[in-house]
């Protein structure tokens, strides 16, 4: 064999082995998020168009890129879509816009949380208020609470709020199936393994949105049809619901939760539809 045929063999065999390497290999150290402050699990960091608490809802307007905590970052920047986050003076609120090289765009994001600024600000919710709307600023670093930050994470905002129920959802017809939100967002009936895609989060009183697998039960509008899980959005009254002692789940629009033609095999599509408090629309929490 030749001196240029064992080359070629060498760098074929070293391609092979790069090819082989596990996804975690990847040199890519940025991330596109959710964050939620430590005070507050519930509400996300929002741009709309200044920065502020919202409850997380998976919107692109609280889509945040960064890089991973305490990596040799490779792009020391935050960014919603292609616009850059920028801190003014301290006690100003985090504002959008154009990328530019310099210190009030260069963020550092550390393993307790903090998010620091080339100024040596950080990112901070004012006065530690946990409602929505409130301004999220750059300011001196305390690391209190309110400036400590993590990937959003809904299993871990139910649980740190009382007032929740998370819980299966059988069908009275068949106590020993589940609703459950499959991979394309379909709502259907299976049988139950206790996975995340089975086990629903929604308010222990009263109405709101009920979340399963980090998506929200959405109505279709104006009429009967199939119930898909989708990004949550507070603005779209199809993703409100009210449980009611009886066992039906009924949507703002009028349209209960239904288990369709009352039929118990597994892949069986839960629709919305006009309430007849037959038992094909009544469920169990568990």
């Amino acid at each position: 064999m030749t001196r240029t045929m064992i080359h070629a063999a060498a760098a074929a065999l070293a391609m092979a082995w790069l090819s082989a390497l596990p996804a975690q290999a990847s040199m890519t150290v940025a991330e596109t998020v959710n964050l939620r402050p430590d005070i507050a699990k519930s509400m996300c960091l929002e741009f709309a168009p200044g920065a502020r608490l919202a409850a997380c809802d998976g919107s692109a307007r609280q889509k945040i890129t960064l890089s991973r905590r305490d990596t040799a970052a490779a792009e020391p920047i935050m960014r919603v879509g292609s616009q850059c986050i920028e801190a003014g003076a301290e006690g100003q609120a985090l504002f959008l816009t154009s990328c530019r090289p310099v210190k009030t765009q260069t963020w550092s994001y550390t393993k307790s949380g903090q998010i620091k600024n080339g100024n040596g600000l950080c990112v901070d919710v004012e006065r530690a208020a946990t409602t929505a709307g409130t301004p999220v600023l750059a300011y001196r670093c305390t690391s209190q609470p309110n400036q400590r930050w993590a990937k959003y994470d809904p299993a871990e905002a139910v649980a740190a709020n009382a007032d929740v129920v998370q819980a299966t959802l059988r069908p009275e017809i068949a106590q020993n199936k589940c609703l459950d939100l499959t991979s394309d967002g379909r709502l259907v009936v299976w049988s139950c393994h206790g996975g995340k895609n089975q086990t629903f989060a929604f308010a222990n009183k009263g109405s709101g949105r009920i979340m399963v697998d980090g998506k929200c039960l959405v109505a279709p509008k104006g009429g009967n049809g199939p119930i898909r899980g989708v990004a949550c959005d507070t603005k779209t009254p199809e993703q409100f619901w009210t449980i009611s002692r009886s066992g039906a789940i009924q949507n703002r629009n009028g349209r209960c939760v239904d288990v369709s033609g009352s039929q118990t095999v597994d892949g069986t599509e839960i629709l919305s539809w006009k309430c007849t408090s037959n038992r094909n629309q009544k469920f169990r929490i568990r």
